[in-house]
C-alpha cells in the first residue's frame, strides 16, 4: 500500500512561563525569506502551488486509539462542533489551509488565534491563521495581532488561545525551519544573476 506524502509540523499552545511572560520566537532569516518570496516568481509559485493543493483538502474530526491508530470519524458532538467552528465555513477552511501551505514553505512558522464570539467566553466565531510577522509579544503574557489594517489587537495568553504551528528545526527544536530557509543562498544567487540578464 502506497504511503501518502505528508507535511510534518508541530503544534504548541503558547503559555506564560512562571514569570507570567510568553515567549514568541523571532528569527532574522524569515524577513529575507519573505523578501525572496515577493521577488522570486519560482519560489512564490511553489509555495502557492502547495497552498492550492492543501486548500482542496477537507478537515474531518477523527477518533484515535491510545496507539494513534485512526478508528474513524468522531461521533463526539463536541469534537465536531470545535472543528466546525475552526474555520466557520468550507470556503474559509479552504483559505486557512491555503495560508498554511505558504507559511510552512516560507517561514515554516505560523499562529492560530480564535476570534471570540458574543455568545460567551467559551465560544468562538471562527479561528484565524497568522504569519509570524503579524504576532509579537507586547509585555508579560500579552501579545499583539497586527494584520496591517491599522487596528492592531492585544490579547492575553492567560485568557486567549495562541497556538503555534511550525516545522521544528532538527538542531534547535524550539526554532522553525523551512524549505525556503535552506534555499536562501541559492535564491540570493538567482537574484544577483537576474540583475545581469537584459
Amino acid at each position: 500500500e502506497r504511503v501518502p506524502n505528508a507535511i510534518v509540523a508541530a503544534s504548541q499552545r503558547m503559555m506564560p512561563d512562571k514569570y507570567n511572560n510568553v515567549r514568541i520566537p523571532t528569527q532574522e532569516w524569515t524577513a529575507e525569506a519573505w523578501r525572496q518570496w515577493r521577488i522570486n516568481g519560482e519560489l512564490a509559485a511553489g509555495a502557492r502551488w502547495l497552498g492550492a493543493a492543501l486548500s482542496r483538502c477537507r478537515l474531518v474530526a477523527m477518533e484515535v486509539d491510545k496507539t494513534g491508530q485512526i478508528l474513524g470519524p468522531a461521533t463526539d458532538p463536541r469534537a465536531v462542533e470545535v472543528l466546525a467552528g475552526f474555520a466557520g465555513n468550507p470556503t474559509r477552511a479552504s483559505q486557512l489551509l491555503r495560508q498554511f501551505g505558504v507559511y510552512m514553505t516560507v517561514p515554516g512558522d505560523s499562529y492560530i488565534v480564535p476570534v471570540a464570539s458574543t455568545a460567551g467566553e467559551d465560544a468562538f466565531d471562527y479561528w484565524c491563521v497568522h504569519s509570524t510577522s503579524e504576532i509579537k509579544n507586547v509585555g508579560g503574557s500579552k501579545f499583539q495581532v497586527n494584520t496591517g489594517d491599522g487596528n492592531p489587537k492585544v490579547y492575553d495568553t492567560n485568557s486567549t488561545l495562541l497556538i503555534r504551528v511550525y516545522r521544528p528545526d532538527p538542531e534547535r527544536q524550539y526554532n522553525a525551519e523551512s524549505p525556503t530557509m535552506t534555499a536562501l543562498p541559492v535564491l540570493k544567487e538567482i537574484e544577483q544573476l537576474s540583475k545581469h540578464i537584459f
